[in-house]
């Protein structure tokens, strides 16, 4: 729809292989593989880009200092398909 000129929010795909990837490394006491990391940094920086937005940014504890929020977060929303999973199971 995106390509097609159609307003829709920006947006990537995780894979049902990247969930077994997880699945996989985290049986090694891994939590993602490094290729993996390096994707979703990349498909987030492009989504920052496309919306002119910062996603996460500068944390402090509120009881020390006021925490900072960017001026415009960037938010996602995830949702599962059911293809190969349950929803919400990957």
């Amino acid at each position: 729809m995106f390509r097609q000129g159609m307003p829709v929010p920006s947006a990537f795909v995780i894979t049902t292989d990247a969930c077994k990837d997880y699945y996989h490394q985290s049986e090694k006491g891994n939590k993602l593989g490094p290729h993996l990391i390096n994707d979703y940094k990349k498909a987030i920086h492009e989504m920052e880009v496309q919306t002119n937005k910062k996603f996460g940014g500068e944390h402090h504890d509120p009881r020390t200092k006021p925490a900072v929020v960017p001026k415009h977060p960037l938010l996602l929303s995830v949702r599962s398909s059911a293809a190969v999973a349950m929803p919400g199971m990957m």
